[in-house]
């Protein structure tokens, strides 16, 4: 099921010891500590969500933040209706129609823009970014396996599923509180300690870094996994963040030694 490799576990890692010898590992810069920490708006969070794709280049950074501004003035023309249902809908089916067309795990937001690739945390995080930039409120619901979005309205609050095209937008509340009680049910299941907060733009950004550190790791590249979990742990210093920052370390040293 697509919710259920969203978000990648430390317990899910291989771990390998059998990495080269590391150059000095890159620490966040002082900017970049200064910027995560202050407020966090739409453009900011974009910045750092494009940014965690080191085959960014400036031309593409700026070719796809212009996408971003023209997706938003499209829907600007719906923003008298912020507190409606209306505005969210058509974000919510405007924004498969363009930009979120092809379910991939583990992609990056770069790789969103540049190839309509897409799994349910990239392009969460693509709503929240949307919805910050249209001013709508909103909360993200953070699971073991899954997140979605959660947006507030005058006349109750719609659900925005990013991997299910078709019937992700939800107005029901109560189709919403069984679609939560199912990811809690799924969570008890796995006999491990769940994960099942309620977060914002910076946070899930976190994620999206949290999610490119697990697969460089996986893929060998210890030192960019490190740099990458290290920005993580800088805007969402969650427990699990935390814990797979220190495997990393502790792989870093042991690369070290050797």
């Amino acid at each position: 099921m697509r919710k259920l490799s969203c978000i990648w576990l430390c317990l899910l890692l291989t771990l390998n010891s059998s990495f080269g010898q590391p150059d000095q590992v890159t620490p966040l810069t002082s900017d970049q500590k200064d910027q995560a920490t202050n407020t966090f708006d739409a453009a900011q969070a974009l910045k750092w969500l494009l940014a965690a794709d080191e085959e960014l280049t400036p031309i593409k950074y700026n070719e796809y933040t212009a996408e971003f501004e023209e997706l938003t003035k499209r829907l600007n023309q719906y923003k008298q209706d912020k507190s409606s249902s209306r505005l969210l809908e058509k974000a919510f089916y405007l924004t498969h129609r363009k930009k979120l067309k092809s379910y991939t795990n583990y992609v990056s937001m770069r790789e969103l823009f540049e190839h309509g690739k897409y799994d349910c945390l990239t392009g969460t995080a693509l709503f929240a970014t949307l919805l910050a930039k249209l001013e709508v409120d909103y909360t993200i619901h953070e699971f073991d396996f899954h997140i979605l979005l959660i947006a507030h309205t005058t006349s109750g609050d719609v659900l925005l599923e990013a991997t299910d095209p078709l019937n992700g937008f939800v107005t029901q509340e109560k189709e919403i509180k069984k679609r939560l009680a199912v990811y809690r049910e799924e969570q008890a299941l796995s006999g491990e300690t769940p994960v099942a907060n309620q977060i914002g733009l910076k946070e899930i950004t976190g994620l999206q870094y949290f999610n490119l550190a697990a697969r460089s790791f996986n893929e060998g590249d210890v030192l960019r996994a490190n740099e990458l979990i290290a920005k993580a742990a800088v805007l969402y210093p969650s427990e699990r963040i935390k814990n797979m920052q220190q495997i990393f370390r502790n792989q870093v040293l042991l690369a070290s030694s050797k």
